[in-house]
């Protein structure tokens, strides 16, 4: 049920909030962060954020997608660090376990197969150093060990062919 919002303060804090979350996909965390910004007290971030989720301005599942696979593509990112980065705005691990299970799994392979090219370009060494190199750094992304691994195997990491 959609409730009517009467008092002058929050209706304004309503309408600055629709137009915040019409530019892009907010997460109620993300959200009521605006909102104290803008000098909302805690009742009144409550309501304009049930009211946003109501009218479906707000959606954490929503959020959580285009958050998964937005920063799968842009910063090659893997499962663990979305997981992290989602589980820091404070969005449940149900709707986290969804937009990680929607990653194509090709996409996926692809965004670790991109960053490992593109960080082995910086690397020198001999082989043993640049693959604990690379693995570190495949990590840091958030990549799992054993897609790393599974990456190894169908790759040679010598320059000499």
């Amino acid at each position: 049920m959609k409730k009517e919002i009467t008092d002058n303060p929050t209706k304004e804090l309503i309408a600055k909030a629709e137009a915040y979350c019409a530019k892009d996909e907010q997460c109620c965390s993300g959200v009521r962060k605006k909102l104290y910004d803008w000098g909302a007290d805690s009742e009144q971030a409550h309501k304009v954020i049930d009211y946003l989720v109501a009218h479906n301005f707000i959606s954490e599942q929503r959020y959580a997608d285009a958050y998964a696979i937005g920063n799968l593509h842009s910063h090659r990112w893997g499962r663990i660090k979305i997981t992290y980065q989602l589980r820091q705005k404070q969005i449940p691990d149900s709707i986290i376990k969804k937009a990680i299970a929607q990653l194509p799994e090709e996409d996926y392979r692809q965004a670790l197969a991109t960053a490992a090219e593109q960080k082995m370009r910086q690397l020198d060494g001999d082989d043993k150093t640049r693959r604990g190199k690379l693995t570190t750094h495949l990590l840091s992304h958030g990549f799992e060990m054993s897609e790393i691994q599974e990456y190894y195997n169908n790759i040679n990491l010598s320059d000499d062919d």
